[in-house]
């Protein structure tokens, strides 16, 4: 009985495959990017809980600051561009005048975030401070960033699989380093060092495919004036949105650190470790989607609103079926993984996974809201989502700590996802779907 259910849902997957170019595409696509997302969680995971058990929480928490503190800038590297560049490279046809525009342009960021990173870390800590060592070390990957642009190019073509293998296989490589350095009892600056180590290899790694595929080299040869004006006029909303989600995401340790030490700051990068591991989720599904969105759009809104419809409530659904075991069980699950040094936290898991459910959807209708020429409204919100979460810090964490970060997260993230969007009238039909979305008639209409 089980088994002939399975043959026919196999047979009918099949049937709805077969002659559908397109939908082949997305599903090999999507499945390169999962296998990458599936290894650095499996992985990832795996040697996160070694390396923290081995560091301590102190430790752990001035390790986790410093990556913070660089996240932050980073950000100021991509100048929003990315989904920018991947709409361009699917609908124009001078392809290597927005490659090259495009990484000169991020290049040129990437120095310039690392001189702030530099700036800023002074004046938040003492010069001679180990976290400033750590920070110094890491941000020496913002300048390799620029060339993502390769991955972009890749993903335009619905040919991840390349981005995939370099990124993996550098990835296992650097995770065997990381075990390595904990048998060998060593310092706290070598983990910092190989995350150095490994942004510089896979940008090689990237390049060299890029290369062999008969790309022309990167650099100024093909840059565009005029196309740098454009993609930065057309940027500069993406460029603050995705500065203030970093902002959001990593403020909040910046804030604990702050008023509370890093022992908190440790505790806390775990709840945040457990749960920001499954943001690769929508990531993968909107970068696979976002072709045939685009081409869905341009040919019938209805078919688009469809389609996007099934996307938000596949969505929804799996951020509560995520959630939910590690709501229930989540001292267990921390005290598991992690030891019982790491005990507080999880109430701090179980109020911050919750937010699942909210980003899983705006990340989602981030890239719908592009489409829809809403860029300007994009930033807006995020940035109204920074306002609230930094104001909720500073009234919740000076007496509740990290439980009080998670708890400002999780409004921060339910208020973007129902009512910033009703200030606008084009972005508001995204809150009905959303609402929608929870039930399940919607994914097999």
């Amino acid at each position: 009985m089980l088994w002939n259910m399975i043959d026919s849902i196999y047979l009918t997957l099949k049937k709805y495959i077969e002659g559908r170019e397109n939908v082949r595409k997305i599903l090999a696509n999507s499945s390169w990017l999962f296998v990458e997302k599936a290894i650095r969680l499996v992985v990832g995971l795996g040697v996160g809980i070694l390396v923290a058990r081995y560091l301590g929480v102190e430790q752990y928490g001035m390790l986790s600051y410093a990556i913070a503190i660089v996240a932050l800038f980073s950000s100021i590297s991509s100048l929003g561009l990315d989904v920018i560049v991947v709409k361009e490279l699917v609908e124009k046809d001078s392809l290597s005048d927005i490659v090259d525009t495009a990484f000169v342009l991020k290049l040129s960021a990437g120095f310039v975030g690392y001189f702030f990173v530099l700036i800023s870390i002074v004046l938040l800590k003492d010069l001679y401070d180990p976290t400033t060592v750590l920070v110094i070390i890491i941000a020496l990957t913002i300048p390799f960033k620029s060339f993502e642009i390769i991955d972009l190019c890749f993903q335009a073509e619905m040919l991840s699989k390349y981005s995939v293998f370099v990124r993996s296989a550098t990835y296992l490589i650097m995770a065997l380093v990381r075990v390595f350095l904990v048998v060998m009892q060593s310092t706290l600056v070598m983990f910092a060092i190989v995350m150095t180590i490994e942004s510089i290899i896979a940008t090689i790694g990237m390049y060299w495919i890029f290369k062999k595929r008969g790309s022309s080299s990167l650099g100024l040869k093909n840059f565009n004036t005029s196309l740098a004006k454009e993609l930065l006029m057309n940027g500069w909303p993406m460029a603050l949105s995705a500065i203030f989600v970093l902002i959001n995401m990593e403020v909040d340790k910046i804030m604990i650190g702050g008023l509370y030490g890093n022992f908190e700051v440790g505790y806390y990068a775990i709840a945040t470790k457990l749960s920001q591991i499954w943001y690769f989720i929508p990531m993968v599904i909107g970068m696979s989607v976002f072709p045939t969105l685009i081409s869905k759009r341009n040919s019938s809104v209805k078919l688009f609103k469809l389609k996007l419809q099934k996307i938000y409530s596949f969505l929804t659904l799996s951020a509560v079926i995520i959630s939910t075991p590690f709501i229930l069980f989540s001292d267990q699950i921390v005290i598991t993984l992690f030891g019982d040094q790491y005990m507080s936290s999880g109430k701090m898991l179980a109020i911050h996974i919750m937010s699942l459910i909210f980003i899983f959807h705006i990340s989602m209708r981030a890239r719908v809201f592009l489409l829809e020429g809403l860029v300007k409204f994009i930033a807006i919100d995020y940035g109204m989502l920074v306002a609230i979460n930094i104001i909720l810090n500073l009234l919740l964490i000076p007496s509740y700590g990290g439980i009080g970060a998670a708890i400002a997260s999780l409004l921060s993230w339910f208020v973007s996802a129902i009512f910033s969007p009703l200030f606008n009238s084009k972005a508001s039909e995204s809150v009905q779907m959303f609402l929608k979305s929870f039930t399940l008639n919607a994914i097999t209409k």
